[in-house]
C-alpha cells in the first residue's frame, strides 16, 4: 500500500497478550524514531485465503480455547499482572512489609509455572520425548497456524 509501519505497527490479526505498552516501549516511544511517511504503493493483489471470516475465525478459535485453556489462561493473568507492575511505580520501604510482598509474588510465580505440553493424536515426537513448549506465545501461534491450517483443509 505504501503506508509505513513507523509509530503505526502491524496490526495483528490476532490479538495475544503483551504487558507492553507499544506508546512505552514501542519504536515510536523514541525520540529519534522517523515520522510516519507513506510512499506510492505498488500492485498487489490480496491472497483470497485470507478473509474476514477465517480472521473471524481464528479470532473465536482464541477466544474458544481462552474459556478452556488453563495454560493460556495462566498466561493471560500473568501477563496482566506484569503489566500491573510495570506501571506501579510504588514500593513500599518498610522491610518487613516488602519482604512479605516479595513472598507473596514469588508464591503466585511459583504456582503459575506453565505446563505447556501439546498434546495431540500423537503424544510422542520421534525419539520418544514428550512435546513440550515454554514458549506461550509459539505455543498459541502453533494453535492458531493450526486452526488456519484445519479451517483450510477441513
Amino acid at each position: 500500500t505504501g503506508s509505513s509501519t513507523q509509530h503505526k505497527g502491524v496490526t495483528p490479526d490476532v490479538k495475544l497478550p503483551t504487558a507492553l505498552d507499544p506508546e512505552q516501549f514501542g519504536e515510536s516511544s523514541s525520540p529519534s524514531a522517523l515520522p510516519w511517511d507513506e510512499i506510492r504503493g505498488t500492485m498487489y493483489q490480496k491472497t483470497p485465503v485470507i478473509n474476514d471470516r477465517v480472521i473471524a475465525g481464528l479470532n473465536k478459535s482464541y477466544n474458544d480455547r481462552l474459556k478452556k485453556d488453563a495454560a493460556l489462561n495462566r498466561f493471560v493473568n500473568e501477563t496482566e499482572e506484569a503489566r500491573k507492575n510495570l506501571h506501579d511505580t510504588k514500593i513500599s520501604l518498610n522491610e518487613t512489609v516488602r519482604k512479605k510482598e516479595m513472598e507473596e509474588a514469588e508464591k503466585r510465580s511459583a504456582a503459575a509455572k506453565l505446563n505447556t505440553k501439546i498434546a495431540g493424536k500423537e503424544k510422542e515426537q520421534p525419539g520418544g520425548e514428550l512435546f513440550e513448549l515454554d514458549d506461550e506465545y509459539l505455543r498459541e501461534g502453533l494453535f492458531v497456524l493450526s486452526d488456519l491450517i484445519t479451517t483450510k483443509i477441513g
